[in-house]
This record gives structure tokens, C-alpha cells and sequence, in this order.
């Protein structure tokens, strides 16, 4: 199976749908069916465990011990009265949620549930990260009020200081698998444990946390995150589009992470074939991505609120030389320098 294949059998399309159209109906069956019940499920398991940590009780009005609570809270916004809505504003909303969902053309779910395979997928990535922020910060500048442009100023700042060893951590990858094509990355990882980037060297594994990081900065998640989470800027179904295009803005960096560094679609070494072996692909990413966002967003909430000026430094004076010495060190692992 290659290229998109995969979709096309799973929803049964008839095997001469253009390309658009079985991108469009893929990505609403991904977002309705696989994305909604992974963010709320994970939503509720996060704060049960957070609970559990702060001696709370959690979330607990809802049948089934509180699991629907993430959903209500969902529901609740879309029946909100919205405020601070300006006209010019909505433009960049829309562009703001149309940046993060063309992601979906290179979120590599499997070798047969991925749309754009190149060289370049990657970076596409990262230009569409760049439109949401440029997008975020006009939003900001748009509702002309002073905290609305401090706000937009910070996630630009925060941005910048994120992206960078980011792109760094990219180059690293691209090193010690020769390529920079997801399929590629994904192949050189085939084997097991042993030969995935964040256990088969030293680079691979300081590169894989300073890559998680850098993503929880540049889009404000805790630790890294302001006192109101940028709720103050959006209400009513705004505010219910807005957190979730943030799930799908973490959900889609550790996709990026697990296929970076944690052996991609890779979970028994063995190589999958046929339909039955995409869909064990696509389940070994997000099981992954599942894990990887728990924990790491559970740890994180056991850590002080940082300051914007300790977000900043901790990534130029860390983040950032820490990436540049794992993308020379690759260099040298891969050149023979091992």
C-alpha cells in the first residue's frame, strides 16, 4: 500500500476519487471519529490523574464516573454568548484554524495514511506553525485592547524561541536517518527498541526531550503558559474552537515526535503488510502520542508557573545551544565519529 490507500479502504471510496475529495472526507472522519474521542479521553484522563495528585476528586458529574465531562464542557461553550468579536477579527480566526488543519496533509499516521511524503513535508509543517502564530498575533492586535496585544507580542516571542531549536532537533533527525521524508525516517527505525533515534544514541534521546519542549513553549502549554491560557481573548464557540485547535496543535507535535524519534509506526520490529498492517500502524502512532502527551502533560502540571522571561531564556541560553550541539554531534555519529 502507498500514499493515501489506506483512507481510500478504510471508508470504502471508490478507488478514482480525486485526491481533494478524499482528502476532505478523510480529514472530517479523522477529526469527528479518531481526533474528538482522543482529545476528550485523554482531556479526562489528565485530570482524573491531576486530581489524584492534588487530593481532588476530579471530574465526577457526568455517567460513567465523569468520563463525558470533557464533552459537556464542549457542548456548554457552543450555547455561550460570545464577546469581543470584532468583524476584522474573524478573517484571521479562520485562517488561524485552516493553518493547523492543512497540517493534516503531512501528519504521518502511516505509511498509508499520508498525503504529502517528501523531503519538504516537514517544513511544511513548520510554514503552517508560522501562519497560525502570524494569525494568532493578529487576532490579538485585532481586538485593540492592551492585554489583547501584550498577548499576541508573547506568543510571537514565544514562538521565535521556540521554533528555532526545534528546526535544529529537525536537522538532527534528518542526519542520523539520511532524509528528511517520513517514510524514510520511518524505515531507518524498523527493528525495534534498539533502533529507534531516542534509544539507538545519545543525540537522538537529548534531541527527542529539547523537540518536546520546545513544542510545549512555543504553544504555551504548561509549564510554559500565561496565567489565563489566552482564554481571556475568546468566548462562546470561539473559545470551544480555540482549545480544540490547541488539541490538535499538541496532538500533531507528538505525532511529529513519535515519528521522529520513538521508532515512528514501528512497535514490534516486525514489518506490517496489507490493510490490517496500515491500521496497526495508524494505532502504534497515536497509542504512542496517547502516552507520550499524558505523561507529559501530568508532569508538567507538578512544576511552578514559569515567567515569560524564564520561558525565553531557559530556550535561548538551553533549548537552543543544546539543539545545536545534538545536530553537530549527529553529524559526527553518522560521518563515523562514533
Amino acid at each position: 500500500m502507498s500514499a493515501y490507500q489506506g483512507w481510500i479502504q478504510l471508508l470504502h471510496l471508490p478507488e478514482n476519487l480525486g485526491g481533494p475529495w478524499v482528502f476532505l472526507i478523510s480529514m472530517i472522519f479523522f477529526l469527528v471519529f479518531i481526533f474528538v474521542p482522543f482529545s476528550l479521553t485523554l482531556d479526562f484522563v489528565e485530570r482524573k490523574m491531576v486530581a489524584d495528585l492534588q487530593a481532588r476528586v476530579g471530574p465526577n458529574r457526568t455517567i460513567g464516573s465523569g468520563f463525558f465531562q470533557p464533552l459537556t464542557d464542549l457542548i456548554k461553550m457552543f450555547f455561550k454568548v460570545e464577546h469581543n468579536v470584532l468583524v476584522g477579527s474573524r478573517s484571521w480566526t479562520l485562517l488561524q484554524s485552516a493553518s493547523i488543519y492543512s497540517i493534516f496533509a503531512v501528519l504521518p499516521l502511516g505509511s498509508s495514511f499520508l498525503y504529502l511524503n517528501s523531503e519538504l513535508s516537514a517544513l511544511v509543517a513548520m510554514v503552517s506553525f508560522a501562519v497560525f502564530f502570524l494569525a494568532t498575533a493578529m487576532v490579538g492586535l485585532k481586538l485593540d485592547s492592551l492585554e489583547s496585544i501584550l498577548a499576541a507580542f508573547r506568543s510571537t516571542a514565544h514562538f521565535f524561541a521556540g521554533i528555532i531549536p526545534a528546526f535544529l532537533c529537525l536537522l538532527t533527525v534528518g542526519a542520523l536517518s539520511g532524509s528528511l521524508n517520513w517514510i524514510s525516517i520511518g524505515a531507518a527505525q524498523n527493528g525495534g527498541l534498539g533502533h529507534w533515534n531516542v534509544f539507538s544514541n545519545p543525540y537522538g534521546a537529548i534531541s527527542f526531550f529539547t523537540f518536546i519542549l520546545s513544542g510545549f513553549l512555543m504553544f504555551q502549554f504548561p509549564p510554559f503558559h500565561l496565567l489565563d491560557d489566552g482564554n481571556a481573548q475568546h468566548s462562546g464557540r470561539r473559545l470551544a474552537l480555540f482549545k480544540m485547535n490547541r488539541s490538535f496543535l499538541i496532538l500533531s507535535w507528538v505525532v511529529f515526535a513519535v515519528v521522529l524519534y520513538l521508532g515512528a509506526w514501528d512497535f514490534t520490529g516486525d514489518e506490517p503488510q496489507g490493510f490490517l498492517g496500515a491500521l496497526s500502524e495508524m494505532s502504534s502512532v497515536l497509542l504512542k502520542a496517547f502516552f507520550v502527551v499524558l505523561i507529559t502533560r501530568v508532569t508538567s502540571r507538578s512544576f511552578p508557573q514559569i515567567r515569560m522571561d524564564q520561558m525565553t531564556d531557559f530556550s535561548w541560553k538551553v533549548l537552543t545551544p543544546l539543539s545545536l550541539a545534538c545536530l553537530l554531534g549527529a553529524t559526527f555519529w553518522v560521518g563515523g565519529g562514533k
